[in-house]
């Protein structure tokens, strides 16, 4: 659906291409993934998506959003992107709390790790 909306821009695409995925599961987006490092000079990761390939990466993700089952998968496209020369994006740094509510004290990490009991 998605690759469908983009239409030509990734069929015949203007470079320098860069694409932004963002989201929650890695599973949603299995096959956009695998066709983007095909055709794009960057991707840029974000969302709860990103903490699967965090973690992939050996990364401490505390009690962020993780799809266990799928951390090989994104080794295996961290792993296609450096063979294609693609240059894959990942947050670098994080705004975390102890819980998900409008009233948890924000904590920005210095780098990629998320603290134990922290999201």
């Amino acid at each position: 659906k998605e690759l469908k909306f983009l239409g030509s821009a990734v069929e015949t695409p203007v470079r320098p291409f860069a694409a932004i995925l963002g989201g929650a599961k890695v599973s949603d987006k299995i096959k956009v993934i695998d066709n983007l490092l095909e055709k794009v000079d960057t991707l840029v990761i974000g969302g709860g998506m990103a903490y699967t390939f965090l973690k992939a990466q050996g990364y401490q993700i505390g009690t962020s959003l993780v799809e266990d089952d799928k951390v090989d998968y994104a080794k295996e496209m961290i792993e296609k992107a450096e063979a294609k020369g693609v240059k894959l994006l990942l947050p670098v740094d994080n705004v975390t709390a102890d819980k998900f509510a409008a009233d948890a004290a924000p904590v920005t990490t210095d780098d990629q790790n998320i603290a134990d009991g922290f999201m």
